[in-house]
């Protein structure tokens, strides 16, 4: 009956109702997490091209500390060995120059005195008159600053050697310190840089999944929508139907028993 027929209607209309309003209330909730995902992926890229941008500052800056370290260290090694080659060339002048004159002129500290000298350190040899005689051995007394100065010459040779070896070993160890410094931050850098992509990977799948899903809310929407469309053309206009084909009915017998007593009236005279 008509009873039936309403209340099967309002059920089905109520349904439909419901089914709309949470197809909405889904919409709404992944369009808000499809902005958040995409922004936060947004925000991940920029992050990422800023740490890509600075580990290749640092590995340059290594690159060109370990070419100055390269190029300082040959410059060094060079220096040294030129200094101790330097240094064994006096040595073996002075060996020279002490199997020429004597090892008497090289002993520090004492004046040389020749065996059979007198008081005064001369010999009989000293004594006599100027004369050429056995094998020439150089004027002493002039070769005396000759290898003094040589020397002087070897001692700055072995002191710079020294003294360089102590620098080099110094800045390779500044170097060693920075370019660890410069390692470990990059290192860290690509950690970071490894788990911000993993984030932005799982971020762009959550994306992908939210857009997917949208879509089919918005298909279950719109088949909510029509269904309640339909049913609202099958109940509510259909109901506004029947009352007005009742209230038709409802005047016509009305309007009978208006004529029938207009009648009963005219009968009466």
């Amino acid at each position: 009956d008509e009873a039936t027929a309403k209340t099967l209607c309002d059920t089905q209309m109520s349904e439909a109702v419901t089914k709309r309003d949470e197809r909405q209330t889904e919409i709404e909730g992944l369009k808000a997490k499809i902005q958040g995902t995409t922004s936060t992926i947004a925000k991940n890229k920029a992050d990422m091209a800023d740490l890509k941008a600075e580990i290749a500052d640092l590995q340059k800056s290594l690159q060109e500390l370990t070419a100055l370290r390269q190029e300082e260290k040959a410059q060094n090694e060079k220096s040294i060995a030129d200094a101790k080659s330097g240094a064994d060339a006096i040595k073996q002048a002075l060996v020279v120059l002490q199997d020429y004159y004597g090892t008497a002129m090289f002993q520090a500290g004492s004046a040389y005195v020749p065996p059979n000298a007198d008081r005064e350190g001369q010999t009989v040899s000293d004594l006599a008159p100027e004369t050429f005689s056995g094998d020439y051995k150089g004027k002493a007394a002039e070769s005396k600053g000759v290898i003094g100065l040589l020397q002087v010459i070897q001692s700055d040779f072995e002191r710079t050697a020294t003294t360089t070896e102590a620098y080099e070993t110094e800045a390779q160890t500044n170097f060693d310190a920075e370019s660890g410094r410069i390692e470990q931050s990059v290192q860290v850098k690509d950690q970071k840089f490894s788990e911000i992509e993993g984030a932005t990977q799982t971020a762009e799948s959550e994306l992908t999944l939210a857009e997917d899903n949208l879509r089919t809310a918005n298909k279950l929407h719109e088949d909510a929508l029509e269904t309640l469309e339909k049913l609202q053309s099958s109940c509510v206009d259909a109901s506004e139907s029947y009352a007005e084909r009742r209230q038709r009915r409802e005047q016509e017998i009305e309007a009978l028993k208006q004529a029938m007593q207009i009648l009963e009236d005219w009968k009466g005279f």
